[in-house]
């Protein structure tokens, strides 16, 4: 009897110890396949993300910029208007002076100014500081060309600056509106077929005007043609129309013949405080600091653009990088 009994305890023994082994191997290897081995990666077919659940990710994520950042079909920019005879009398020098209205009204935008219109009597100031120029740089006033406005603009404005474009295309004159950038069109001025525009017979029929924007679902450009003196402010032209009617003048011929020819420009401001010597370029709204005399010199400024402005008017533009 003694012996059974021994036997049937040592045999419970082992069975009871088989059993805990078996149970400890199981759960080693349940632990084993849940923790990831670096040396042994999981199969593709076992990860979390996989590569097309990535791919639907990004083409989402792609969705939500596009809706976010929509493509922009209308621009109208607050380009103050001023008409090239303030007074409404198209005598000289006003009946010539269409491409220097058009610099005074981007000055007074590049500067800030977001009012319609320019006062009366400081848009003629203004224009007949640019007569007064040009008469003493080119002998003249009368139908500037690219090139001469470009020079007038580049070296007697004080808030931008220009550059001549040839051929420029629909998708160019909008890139340079979205980006806040107004235009300056040539333009051979009878192919406007504007009633309210009266230009000679035998004249150049040369004409500029600034572009402010575009109505993508019209068509259209808006532009303040300085020439309408009733209706020039956010008058609209069709995109065709502008297009066909861009040229420059040429002074030999005495006539406004191709390329189609537009203005770019960019805002240029030269600052300093009353009370600091450190000059500021201001550009798309910018504040940059001007690190040494020669970037003037290098880049054609002189000192007598530098403008003395108030410490809290330089604070609102944000810093941008040092040149």
């Amino acid at each position: 009897m003694s012996y059974n009994f021994s036997m049937k305890k040592i045999l419970l023994t082992l069975l009871i110890f088989t059993a805990a082994s078996a149970f400890f191997l199981y759960f080693i290897q349940k632990n084993s396949e849940a923790s990831p081995n670096p040396n042994n990666p999981t199969p593709p077919n076992e990860q979390t993300t996989t590569t097309a659940e990535i791919t639907k990710q990004a083409t989402t994520s792609q969705k939500i910029i596009e809706i976010k950042n929509p493509e922009v079909n209308f621009v109208n920019l607050p380009v103050p208007f001023t008409p090239e005879a303030p007074d409404g009398l198209m005598v000289k020098p006003w009946n010539n002076s269409c491409e220097e209205a058009s610099t005074v009204m981007l000055d007074e935008f590049y500067l800030g100014n977001t009012n319609a219109r320019i006062p009366k009597e400081k848009a003629k100031k203004m224009i007949l500081r640019y007569i007064g120029i040009e008469n003493k740089i080119f002998g003249y006033n009368a139908n500037t060309n690219s090139k001469e406005m470009v020079k007038l603009i580049i070296e007697y404005s004080k808030y931008f600056e220009a550059r001549i474009v040839a051929n420029p295309t629909l998708d160019d004159i909008k890139e340079q509106l979205k980006n806040e950038r107004p235009i300056i069109a040539l333009l051979n001025g009878r192919k406007l077929e504007n009633p309210r525009i009266n230009f000679a017979v035998n004249g150049s029929y040369y004409h500029t005007f600034v572009i402010k924007g575009f109505d993508e679902e019209k068509k259209e450009f808006i532009v303040n043609d300085n020439g309408d003196l009733k209706q020039g402010l956010d008058l609209r032209y069709g995109y065709d129309t502008i297009l066909g009617a861009l040229a420059d003048y040429n002074h030999k011929l005495g006539k406004t013949v191709a390329p189609p020819t537009v203005i770019f420009t960019k805002q240029r401001i030269l600052v300093k405080t009353a009370n600091s010597g450190r000059i500021y370029l201001i550009t798309d709204n910018e504040k940059h600091h001007v690190t040494s005399p020669a970037i003037l010199k290098d880049n054609g400024w002189k000192w007598n653009m530098v403008l003395t402005v108030e410490k809290e008017w330089l604070n609102k533009f944000s810093e941008g990088y040092p040149i």
